[in-house]
Parts: C-alpha cells; structure tokens; sequence
C-alpha cells in the first residue's frame, strides 16, 4: 500500500514537471527564415511588410516578410486583418507552403500568405505591452523678432482583441519680448469598436482652441462608424461619418450649443526600403446643423523621416476653415507648417 502510494506521488511530480515544461516551452514562438536560420522568442507583430519579433538574447527585429519561411506562436492570441478585409483572432501555427502561416481561430484554421496580412498584433499579452505610442517636441526662435515658438505633440494608443483606444494632440505656443499665449491646441480621446470585417463603430471627445480663427475652446462630443476602404502593408484609407455635439465658446467669452454632421477622411502611406518613411493625410469636414450655412473643413499632413530606429523627423502641414468665425473680426482661415522630432515607444 505505502509503495503504491509512493509511485501514485512520483506519478504526480513527473507529471506536474512535464507540464511546466510543456508550458515553458510553449511559451517561445519560433520564426523560420528562408536562409534556413531559426529564432526563438516571441512574436510581437507583423505591420508595414515586417515582422517584428523579439528573439532570445539578440533584442527586437524587424524582419522583411520575404524572408520569413514560416511562424509558430501558439502561446498567445493575435487580431489579424488581411488585404482582402478579413479579420481573425487565434493563435499561429507553422505553414507547409513557403511564405504562409495558418491561423487557429474560433471558426477554425485558415492557411493565409504573409504578403496577405496587412497587420497582426498580439492582445493576449499584458496590458502594458499593448500601449503604442509617440512624443514629439520642436522649437524655433529669432533673435531680431525675439520671438520664439514651441510645438508639442504627443500620441498614445492601446488595443485588444475587438478595440482600440487612441490618446493624442499637440500644442503651439508663442512667446514675445512681452507676454506668451497658446496659438492652437488639439486634444483627441477616439474608441473604436471592430466588427469582422472593414465595418466599425465608435465615440470621440475632442478640445479644440484657435486664436486665429477666434475660438477660445471647443468641446466635441460624436457617435459614428467608418468603414476600411483600403488596407495593404504599406497603405490604409478610413472613411468614417457621425454626428456630434459642441460646446463653443469665443474669445468675446460667448457660448454657444451646436450640432455638426462630420465626415472624416484619412490615408496613411508607409514605406520601408530605404529610407524609412511614413505619409498621413487626415481630413475633416463638419457641416452645422444649428447655423444655417456653416461649415468647416480641416486639413492635416504629416511627413515623417526615420534616420534611427524609433526617432523620426517630422514636417507638418495644417489648415483650417470655418465659413462663420466664432469671434467678429476674425479670419476665417488658419494653416502653418511644424518641424520637430520625435520618439515612438511600445
């Protein structure tokens, strides 16, 4: 009985050991490069034509999808979307076919080509790990003006299997021989929900302020959808529409309730061969339904340059339109040009 009882206990401990180790070794994803070379790590994304992947004791790569045999990450759970529009959530298992991966999703295994993918990240990973985001800073002054301008921008985004979450906006600043006061500012809070397929929905709350155009500060909450129009490695195109509310107020310190119908526009272009650089062209068009002939239309173009992994130079170009200017005596139009560098973090 007792020696039964001690092999019931060895049975046990063998047990439990064999599957912390089964465990532990599912933990490693593994990526098979053309060239024949394997690495183990973990696999954290592929995005623009490139798999990011951490390997074991030789940091982050960025790894063309052309020389990527296949993949297993069968440890952790990843949101794919495919060219075609498609979307999947499931783990990665190794392919037969050259240059493919198969996903184990819910509805069961799909065999897709890497070049098919136009972004997969992992969800299932800590929340931490999920948090993207970007800083940016740039200052400009002359001595005979004696005037000096600062710009701010800052970025930060978080997603999980169905949604995304985005943090952003940007700041300009002048100040004189004699005072100093904030020319624009920007602040952005976007949730989007995903459907399977391009279809999603979400909320938006947005601050606005423009000296230029009169406007002391402008509340902006909006319901809406959009739709995936365009989706490769190296491009996106977003239509989205909704209706908001704001809560505006002139620098005459007046108030004023107003409803808009928006329509937004937005393509981003990557391009990774040398030199690494990235195009984005956001436009916004917001006609009132309050005020009988008002209408605004925003521009805003980004060219960033990247000379060193993660930092970037940046070249923005802005435009801005209201047809009925919230303070008298105001222009109508405001645009400008901003340099500065940045830094992305993940």
């Amino acid at each position: 009985m007792r020696q039964s009882y001690h092999l019931i206990t060895i049975f046990c401990c063998l047990s439990l050991l064999c599957g912390n180790q089964q465990t532990f070794a599912q933990q490693k994803d593994t990526i098979y490069l053309r060239n024949k070379s394997i690495v183990i790590g973990e696999l954290r994304s592929i995005k623009l034509g490139r798999v990011e992947f951490k390997g074991d004791d030789v940091g982050v790569l960025l790894i063309k999808n052309d020389k990527v045999l296949t993949i297993s990450a069968g440890s952790q759970h990843y949101r794919m979307e495919t060219i075609q529009k498609l979307s999947f959530t499931g783990n990665i298992r190794p392919a037969n076919t050259p240059g493919n991966i198969i996903i184990n999703s819910t509805v069961g295994e799909k065999e897709i080509p890497l070049a098919d993918i136009s972004y997969l990240y992992n969800f299932s990973s800590s929340w931490i790990s999920r948090i993207k985001g970007e800083f940016g800073v740039g200052y400009t002054y002359t001595k005979s003006s004696k005037i000096g301008r600062l710009n701010i921008n800052a970025k930060v985004g978080y997603r999980s299997a169905n949604t995304e979450t985005q943090l952003y906006g940007d700041l300009i600043k002048t100040q004189d021989s004699v005072t100093s006061y904030r020319d624009r500012e920007n602040l952005n809070a976007d949730f989007k929900y995903y459907f399977n397929g391009a279809w999603f929905a979400g909320t938006i709350i947005r601050y606005q302020r423009n000296r230029e155009l009169g406007l002391l500060s402008r509340w902006q909450e909006g319901v809406g959808g959009g739709y995936n129009l365009l989706s490769t490695p190296h491009q996106r195109w977003v239509l989205i529409s909704g209706l908001a509310l704001n809560q505006e107020k002139n620098y005459q310190l007046i108030s004023k309730n107003t409803k808009e119908w928006i329509i937004q526009n937005s393509y981003q272009f990557f391009s990774f061969s040398q030199p690494n650089i990235s195009l984005s062209f956001q436009q916004g068009l917001y006609f009132s339904l309050s005020q009988q002939g008002r209408w605004r239309h925003d521009i805003d173009v980004k060219f960033s340059y990247e000379p060193l992994k993660d930092f970037n130079i940046n070249l923005n170009y802005y435009y801005n339109f209201d047809k009925i200017s919230p303070s008298t005596g105001r222009s109508l139009t405001d645009y400008g040009f901003v340099m500065g560098v940045s830094y992305q973090f993940n």
